[in-house]
């Protein structure tokens, strides 16, 4: 009798052990992917890996990568513990057909460019200095869709739009840093400022501070819109408080303002002013431009729905006003001549040079991508592909405007961008998101009217629109891609809670909930496994492999370390061409040329039709023709690879010339280095010079 008392007391201890565990997991399941979008808004922009090469781009990159790898382990927990709460909680926050067939769309695009790409390696992984394959945008739509999962409440909603401001702080914190000249790195950068902060280059830095900026002001205005009056207290004493103007909202008609109200207005303030300097210290203009059209947008929206004429005639007057002074300032003898020689003001003058500078590339460019999205007009050439595609028709004079070691791997175009990743498809695709999304605030705006929520819809439609225009000059980075994800997916939120009543709360006790017998499922801890498994391989081991490859490329270790510390590198991640090719000069130092052609096969198995790989291989073949003449044939033909795949790179004939008069093939080398000449000519003193004997 007494084992039978103590089999049941074992069995209430061990149930009741379950159940406490059970609902602890169950009450952290439910809480923790409201803090993904919110993590993402706060780290994403700052997060830097100074030890690796790759300092920016990566390490946002793995982090999104980890961020949602724990989101998918979260859903399946859910899943085993609460299967009907998911399914009810994704029932609820389904996105509406207008914006989920678009974005469908747009996904079926990218897939199928990566699909028939012209390099599915790349497309799939992403070049070593943009991460943006297929792989990461993948990361985006489910940032997104965890951000319209997890938001069900008022409160949620501003605790991530807190998220996306106070996390710009430490950003415009170390670009005041840059600006006045205290940064203790020596950041290589080719941009027109060396203000970069912690995204890696001026116009990144600028593109991010177009889509916070009017979100700050937002969040300002939401948290103390309401006008403030003089009164005075029971003991006459003059306080502050402020009336409600919207008898249909939740706000009580008086609200003293409090120290730390005033204190949090006064640093919001502080943060927009800090915005505003870092923006202009980027000297990067197509931020400029979208930063102007975000704040004509939204002086115009606030002025129309508060009824504001004033403000509606500031924004009017503000438009015209900025729009003759950039037109007379832009006048080679005009009026403002003399502001041209400051700074700022010179790269405001030089907009409609069309024969010098950024505004003259980006025009070259643009022209000689038309024709090679006719070439692909379906689904484009695949994501991160637009390089050694761009070097065939690579016009001469672009390196007059953009430099002679300035890659042109982007169109600087949202949309012919995305026509060279995904063809028509995907800018039809990108055309009808667009249009969706601006159904989507036009409608969350008119519900909004007589409440506070307006202000969020103006900053929402003010951010997106300046970043559409910033976009027009520019492209997309890592943060800023997923900032506009993460925006997209809080516009739904605030979207369905202004729809439909927020979810009720869950309930604390066990009751009327459906339990697994086995939280998670019987392949729990299979899945928790691999999915440590997977966040190490596609997170972890990228990291430690890029501190090691910078360690490589020490040039105070000698020439064994450093090849050994490449090798290391491409162990931990083979998969990276980038390791692969500094391992490749490390033996090269070592004329261990046997083993740099093994790596140099190797990464052009990944790059198969890539003109620098070639160059690459010829230079590796004349320094090996030092101690084996036959090697100066195998660089004649690399060379001559190199100048097929791209025949508009001067570089590349010069390298050939010069090997062919080495071999004693004088007039082939005078024919190809005068092709160089009459490419760039900075090859014009080679061509002039005397011959060797």
């Amino acid at each position: 009798m007494g084992t039978i008392e103590n089999k049941t007391v074992n069995k209430v201890v061990a149930s009741a052990r379950y159940f406490r565990v059970s609902f602890h997991l169950e009450y952290w399941l439910a809480r923790i992917p409201a803090l993904i979008p919110v993590t993402m808004a706060v780290l994403l922009p700052s997060i830097i890996n100074p030890w690796g090469y790759n300092a920016f781009e990566l390490p946002k990159v793995i982090l999104l990568r980890g961020s949602m790898i724990v989101s998918g382990l979260i859903l399946y927990l859910q899943l085993g513990t609460q299967p009907e709460y998911v399914r009810s909680r994704t029932t609820k926050r389904i996105p509406p057909t207008s914006i989920l067939w678009p974005i469908f769309a747009f996904c079926l695009s990218i897939g199928f460019a990566t699909i028939f790409s012209i390099n599915r390696y790349v497309s799939l992984w992403g070049t070593y200095d943009r991460q943006q394959g297929l792989l990461t945008f993948i990361t985006y739509v489910a940032l997104f869709l965890i951000t319209v999962y997890s938001l069900r409440s008022q409160e949620q909603v501003e605790r991530l739009w807190h998220a996306l401001v106070w996390g710009s702080m430490p950003v415009v914190i170390y670009g005041l840093i840059q600006m006045i000249g205290l940064d203790t790195i020596n950041w290589q950068t080719s941009g027109a400022s060396r203000v970069l902060s912690l995204l890696g280059r001026s116009n990144f830095l600028g593109s991010y501070l177009v889509l916070i900026i009017p979100l700050t002001i937002g969040l300002l205005l939401y948290k103390y819109s309401l006008p403030y009056v003089a009164a005075c207290d029971s003991g006459n004493r003059l306080k502050l408080v402020r009336k409600n103007t919207f008898p249909a909202s939740n706000e009580p008609d008086e609200a003293k303002l409090s120290g730390y109200q005033i204190g949090h207005a006064l640093l919001l303030s502080l943060l927009i002013i800090g915005q505003v300097i870092c923006l202009g210290a980027t000297q990067a203009r197509g931020a400029w431009m979208g930063f102007f059209i975000a704040m004509l947008m939204f002086g115009f929206l606030w002025g129309m729905i508060r009824r504001y004429r004033i403000v509606v005639i500031v924004t009017f007057l503000a438009l015209i006003t900025v729009t003759v002074f950039v037109l007379l300032l832009m006048l080679p003898n005009g009026p403002f001549t003399g502001l041209t020689q400051v700074k700022g003001f010179n790269r405001l003058s030089l907009l409609g040079n069309l024969r010098a500078g950024s505004t003259a590339a980006r025009l070259t460019i643009w022209q000689e991508i038309l024709p090679l999205v006719l070439k692909r007009p379906w689904f484009g050439y695949g994501p991160d592909t637009m390089r050694p595609v761009f070097d065939q028709v690579f016009p001469p004079h672009l390196v007059y405007y953009m430099g002679h070691n300035v890659v042109a791997d982007r169109a600087h175009n949202v949309l012919l961008d995305t026509a060279m990743v995904s063809g028509l498809t995907g800018v039809i695709a990108y055309v009808w998101l667009i249009l969706s999304l601006a159904w989507l605030a036009w409608s969350g705006l008119h519900r909004a009217q007589k409440s506070r929520q307006d202000i969020f819809w103006i900053a929402f439609i003010a951010a997106m629109s300046g970043h559409l225009i910033d976009m027009q000059f520019t492209f997309n980075v890592t943060a800023t891609a997923a900032l506009f994800w993460i925006l997209l997916g809080l516009g739904f939120a605030q979207w369905a809670l202004q729809k439909a009543p927020a979810d009720s709360p869950r309930p604390a006790s066990s009751r009327n909930v459906t339990r697994n017998p086995q939280p998670g499922g019987r392949f729990l801890w299979p899945v928790v496994a691999s999915t440590c498994i997977t966040a190490i391989v596609l997170c972890g081991l990228p990291l430690w492999a890029d501190n090691v490859y910078r360690r490589a490329g020490n040039a105070q270790l000698s020439h064994a370390e450093r090849s050994i510390t490449a090798q290391k590198a491409v162990m931990l991640w083979p998969f990276e061409p980038e390791y692969r090719l500094g391992l490749v000069s490390a033996l090269q130092a070592e004329d261990r040329f046997i083993e740099a052609e093994i790596q140099l096969n190797h990464i052009q198995s990944m790059l198969p039709a890539d003109a620098q790989m070639w160059s690459r291989r010829g230079d590796l073949y004349v320094d090996w023709g030092r101690w084996d003449p036959s090697r100066y044939d195998h660089a004649v033909n690399a060379y001559r690879q190199a100048t097929l795949l791209a025949p508009s790179i001067a570089h590349y004939h010069a390298q050939l010339g010069l090997i062919l008069i080495e071999q004693g093939e004088q007039q082939l080398g005078v024919v190809e280095l005068g092709k160089a000449a009459a490419l760039d000519g900075q090859y014009q003193t080679i061509m002039y010079s005397p011959l060797p004997d």
